[in-house]
């Protein structure tokens, strides 16, 4: 009976042992490093067509009626929602830093124009705040808070489907803005 020896251990063995837990490594502290880097960004920028009223307004804008500008729009609640909160704060933060150079901060939401108006944390926000109708925003993400970052000529750039603070959103909104 022959007996089979073991074969050593190649060279293209250990490289693949050792390259990668290293790959691994790196991916994860790509992300650690830049969270932005998972949220979901469009190969193809397509417009966002949505349409909303005001509070206090009685005809509907449309997001088309801000061309010329970037926009970052994020669909939210108010009552049951921190991220949304946190992404109120985010978007305020980011109008006071770019609002002169062309940037508008639209949250756009299902529930009523009064129930937006009485909403206490808006207050002194440079936020525009929008009432969108059941059928319309049936049609958009679900998850909120959703955020839309928009460039002048009206196509979504960014998608982020969570939360984020405003430093995350620093380079897209100054390469759109030209700087």
């Amino acid at each position: 009976m022959e007996t089979l020896e073991p074969k050593p251990i190649t060279r293209t063995f250990w490289a693949v042992c050792i390259a990668v837990p290293l790959l691994a490594v790196a991916a994860m502290l790509a992300v650690v490093m830049n969270p932005d880097w998972l949220s979901t960004s469009i190969g193809k920028a397509e417009p966002l067509n949505a349409s909303f009223t005001v509070p206090g307004e009685f005809s509907a804008r449309s997001l088309s009626d801000f061309r010329g500008r970037v926009l970052v729009v994020t669909l939210w609640r108010t009552a049951d929602c921190p991220d949304c909160l946190m992404q109120m704060e985010a978007l305020h933060t980011l109008a006071l830093r770019y609002g002169r150079e062309g940037l508008m901060a639209i949250i756009l939401s299902e529930q009523d124009s009064l129930t937006l108006m009485s909403f206490p944390q808006l207050r002194g926000m440079q936020i525009m705040t929008g009432h969108i109708e059941k059928p319309q925003a049936d049609a958009l993400p679900r998850e909120r808070p959703y955020t839309f970052v928009i460039d002048r000529e009206g196509l979504v750039r960014k998608r982020v489907p969570q939360g984020l603070a405003a430093e995350k959103f620093d380079g897209l909104i100054e390469r759109l803005l030209g700087r």
